[in-house]
Parts: structure tokens; sequence; C-alpha cells
């Protein structure tokens, strides 16, 4: 699940998490990178450049709109129920990541 998502669900449960997981972004990030450069990394004279391409990218974009819906779905609710927990934990398995998602194409 989008860590911004989890971390809303865990605020309104009153079980704030006390250490973060890796940023959900990070593993299409590394590919992008790789495909345009062949490297993981473009080090720090390619970043501002490279954050530009990021932020145009399809599937991030994609990612980001999956990301405002949830938090729109939750913004909505009185309170978050566990069929809403269950809603939120379908939507974030049947958009999960894929190698075939993840590569470039």
């Amino acid at each position: 699940m989008c860590i911004c998502v989890d971390a809303a669900l865990q605020a309104l449960c009153n079980k704030p998490k006390t250490s973060l997981i890796e940023y959900a972004f990070e593993p299409f990030r590394l590919s992008i990178c790789y495909q345009k450069t062949g490297y993981l990394d473009v080090g720090s004279d390619g970043e501002e450049e490279f954050e530009q391409l990021l932020i145009k990218d399809h599937r991030i974009l994609s990612e980001f709109k999956y990301q405002d819906e949830d938090l729109l779905f939750i913004q909505k609710s009185d309170g978050v129920s566990l069929d809403d927990i269950k809603k939120l934990k379908y939507r974030a398995e049947h958009n999960s990541w894929s190698l075939e998602r993840l590569s470039v194409s």
C-alpha cells in the first residue's frame, strides 16, 4: 500500500508507525534511471534534470493518480471501517508492482 495511505490509516487508528518504510516510488525511480543512464543513480550533477524527467513519466503519474484516489476515499469517509481498509487493500493488491510494470518500454 502507498506509504502515505498506510501512514494515514495508521494515524486514524491511533497506531502511528515509529519507523518509515522505503519511499513507495523508489523502484520506479531506479528503473527509469537505469533505463536512461545504465546506472541506478545519476549523481548530483544530473539530479535536477532527472527529477524533471521523473515527474513526467507515465508510471509515476499513474501512481500519483492511485494515491490521490485513495486519499480522497479516506477524506470522504466519516471514519475508516474494516470494510474501508479491505477496499483499500484490494486496490493496493491489484495495483501491485511487477517486473513488467517496472520495465522500461
